[in-house]
Parts: structure tokens; C-alpha cells; sequence
């Protein structure tokens, strides 16, 4: 069978413009039997039965990969971005009983990211009142997605790769 007439069997011109394509595939592991789970510390892995009983396991999920990959821009040692990334925007929190001087959070480590009770809820709402105001306009009716992540890409570009979630 040629590769024209298998498209014409399998219908694959049907495709064309869909805007998305849902699959269901059987995968197995080439090498051995071994999966590394996705993990987060205080939740264990990322373990669930599907109806019929069978423990399922995820290997990986586009946030853990997001996590690990901050993990990787952030210099422990000096509580800041890697040398490399030096300049990239995110929102740091300092300590407020120590002069301001030491960090307390930022929005790369944080869980929810700029969505941190941290940021948005604490004692300083420069950050939350300035996104409320960068956002107008946005409250009601349905989302501009592209005008949100520029809001986002000008305070923490981290928070568009990992995903943000704004109340």
C-alpha cells in the first residue's frame, strides 16, 4: 500500500484545520521496565486507578518538568537566578523583620508562582495592585490570552513557561 492510499483509508485529510487531536496509545518503556515517576516531596509519586481497578503510575507531567527546569536556573548558594540568567524578571519577597534585606519567597520557587499568598495577600500589595491595574480591562468576559502572558512575560517570564493562575 502506498503512503497516498493509506492516507485515503485512514482518512487523515480529516485533520487538516483540527485545532486539536486527541489519542489513545499503548507505550511500553525500550529499554527494561522502568519508569521514573513524577514526584513532588510532599505528595509522593503521581500514582492513580483508572475504573477497572489498575494502578496506574504518571511518568511525567508538564509541571514537574517545568519544576526540575527551574530548579536548574536557580543558584541555591546565592537565593538567585544562575549567572546566565541574570536580568530575567520574577518578583522576590524580602523578610519584613530584618529590614527588608533577606529574601523570604519568590515567584520562580514559589508553588502557584505570582499567585503566591506571599505576593499577592501579605502586607505589601504593591505587586497586587499593580498587576490589578495592569489587567483591566481583562476581569470580565472571556480572557485575551495573548495580552495576559505579555502582563505575565513583563514580571516573571518563568510564569508562562510553568503556568499561572490569577484569582
Amino acid at each position: 500500500m502506498t503512503a497516498a492510499s493509506a492516507q485515503s483509508v485512514i482518512g487523515y485529510e480529516k485533520l487538516n484545520g483540527a485545532p486539536r487531536l486527541l489519542m489513545e496509545a499503548k507505550l511500553k518503556p525500550l529499554q527494561g521496565h522502568r519508569f521514573q515517576p513524577t514526584g513532588f516531596a510532599h505528595l509522593g509519586p503521581a500514582r492513580y486507578t483508572l475504573p477497572d481497578g489498575t494502578e496506574m503510575l504518571l511518568v511525567e507531567s508538564v509541571q514537574s518538568v517545568a519544576n526540575r527546569m527551574e530548579l536548574a536556573c536557580w543558584d541555591q548558594a546565592k537565593d538567585d537566578l544562575i549567572d546566565e540568567l541574570q536580568g530575567l524578571p520574577y518578583i522576590r519577597v524580602n523578610k519584613s523583620g530584618d529590614g527588608g534585606n533577606g529574601a523570604l519567597t519568590n515567584s520562580v520557587l514559589e508553588a502557584h508562582r505570582m499567585n503566591s499568598p506571599y505576593i499577592l495577600e501579605g502586607g505589601d500589595k504593591s505587586v497586587f495592585d499593580k498587576l490589578k491595574q495592569d489587567a483591566a480591562g481583562m476581569e470580565q468576559g472571556p480572557v485575551d490570552i495573548r495580552a495576559l502572558a505579555k502582563l505575565i512575560l513583563k514580571y516573571d517570564p518563568n510564569a508562562v513557561i510553568h503556568g499561572v493562575f490569577l484569582a
